[in-house]
């Protein structure tokens, strides 16, 4: 969708997300919308019909460190365009408050987390000194770039990267096998 030919796809997804808002709203009164969004695939105009119906609105965003003011030519993206928008930001980084809270934005630290179950200690003998696994988007490229020349062997998995997507089994493998992720 990030192609400037289907440019229509983002004014479909705000009625879509308008759409089906209402239509649960309606069969029983929302007490809060929790969206995982960034500006470019919601706008501000969505927050604020959804806060107008009476609903409260936190955002969340995970990637907002890298990406509070990431701008695509012709395209919306980053959170910033968002801040305000919504009851609460919620955000994985402390440092990001500050960002929030300078522009006037109620902001509230939401850390992740994993399922043990999931994410456990497989005691797999660790043959991978440094592993990335995610997409290669925002500054990553350049970072792993600058990691792999000052001489730290990282190896990547993921949409884009050398490793390729990898499913979630893998992905726990691959971290109980690293020194460092």
């Amino acid at each position: 969708p990030r192609d400037r030919g289907a440019a229509g796809w983002r004014d479909r997804l705000q009625r879509d997300l308008l759409e089906r808002f209402q239509q649960a709203n309606e069969r029983a009164p929302l007490d809060l919308a929790l969206l995982y969004v960034s500006h470019f695939e919601c706008s501000r105009a969505t927050l604020e019909a959804i806060q107008a119906a009476g609903v409260p609105a936190a955002v969340l965003c995970w990637d907002d460190k890298h990406s509070f003011r990431e701008r695509h030519v012709g395209w919306p993206n980053g959170q910033e365009p968002l801040v305000g928008a919504a009851t609460v930001h919620l955000t994985s980084s402390v440092e990001c408050i500050s960002w929030y809270a300078s522009r006037g934005a109620a902001a509230y630290y939401f850390p992740e987390a994993a399922d043990p179950q999931v994410y456990r200690n497989l005691a797999l003998d660790q043959d991978i000194p440094v592993s990335f696994i995610g997409g290669w988007y925002g500054g990553r490229r350049e970072l792993i770039g600058n990691v792999r020349r000052a001489g730290i062997d990282v190896h990547c998995w993921g949409p884009g990267t050398e490793g390729g997507i990898v499913s979630r089994d893998e992905m726990v493998r691959i971290y109980n096998r690293s020194h460092v992720n």
